[in-house]
């Protein structure tokens, strides 16, 4: 994408970004403004900024409809609001841009019918933002991920930046325009444009942490006589080391389809992953879709004895 195009989808999306604006601004009474006050005030910085989709929705139902139906436009312009702002209410953070560049908003709330479990994922909610329930069965190990690298041509004496995206990133127009050039987001280079080798410099490049886990159904969950069913979700910068094996959790985030190499067969099937947006962790006695709370499952004393009553009475079955 060149920096012409990138420019266009950031016009096009900037009254989306000052919707999202107004609902954080502090200054204009912005529904999540003292959120946002709280999170830059604290150290170290919060780095994700939890938001009720609730709310949204009770401000502007249309712009809470696009959140959950099209979250690759509107993730990002919300990202940006929030980043924008973030540097407006602590100016100090225009010396680290890399930390306002991993300012990110996490949605939580009521899902509705797009709370699921791993068996109801379908086709229909690709590229939907959705809520999975389930349990942890397996984390990888947490592996940095090349997200801007910076490299010294001896020939030149010049350096040469270039922001990289993967198959799973939610990053659109808005964040191309505000922090890609016009050759980001593509494979690695090892030559400058006139054939110069180029050396790596880590020191100065970015990287995030990536990690990837899988979620089950949870067990009474799963119609009788089948198999649990699962997901795999992409986590990725604080997101990670969030749960373990073994752990029930709800994860809002992306469901979509990763393409790339080697993903697509003959027939054209795609694996589909859910990219992280929110991991919560759910109590041990919580079922899978549940809607009962946390202390549901508890039993008494006085139900302790009267179990015993009726389980020492011939009566009990009759």
């Amino acid at each position: 994408m060149d920096g012409a195009g990138a420019r266009l989808g950031e016009l096009q999306l900037q009254p989306i970004v000052q919707q999202f604006t107004s609902l954080l601004n502090p200054s204009s009474g912005g529904v999540f403004g003292k959120q946002l006050e709280a999170m830059v005030s604290n150290s170290p910085l919060q780095r994700r900024l939890v938001v009720n989709l609730d709310t949204v929705r009770s401000e502007d139902a249309q712009l809470a409809a696009g959140l959950v139906t099209k979250p690759t436009t509107y993730l990002p312009a919300f990202d940006k609001a929030l980043q924008d702002l973030a540097v407006e209410l602590e100016p100090s953070l225009l010396k680290d841009p890399r930390a306002v560049s991993e300012l990110h908003v996490a949605v939580d709330g009521s899902f509705g019918r797009r709370r699921v479990g791993p068996r109801e994922l379908s086709s229909a909610l690709t590229g939907q933002l959705v809520c999975l329930v389930g349990i942890v069965t397996r984390c990888t190990n947490v592996r940095p991920k090349l997200t801007r690298s910076v490299q010294f041509c001896a020939a030149t004496t010049e350096f040469h930046e270039q922001h990289y995206r993967d198959p799973v990133s939610v990053a659109n127009y808005v964040t191309l325009a505000r922090m890609m050039p016009a050759n980001g987001g593509g494979a690695y280079k090892t030559k400058d444009d006139d054939g110069n080798a180029l050396e790596m410099e880590y020191g100065l490049s970015w990287f995030s942490d990536s990690q990837r886990m899988t979620i089950q159904e949870m067990p009474e969950s799963a119609p009788p006589g089948q198999l649990p069913r699962s997901v795999d979700v992409v986590l990725d910068g604080d997101l990670v080391d969030s749960a373990k094996p073994g752990d029930r959790v709800t994860v809002v985030g992306i469901y979509r389809a990763a393409g790339g190499a080697g993903v697509v067969g003959s027939s054209g099937v795609f694996k589909a992953i859910l990219v992280g947006n929110l991991v919560k962790q759910l109590p041990k006695n919580a079922a899978g879709g549940s809607s009962f709370g946390a202390g549901a499952g508890k039993i008494t004393a006085n139900d302790v004895r009267n179990i015993r009553k009726i389980a020492g009475s011939r009566k009990a079955f009759s």
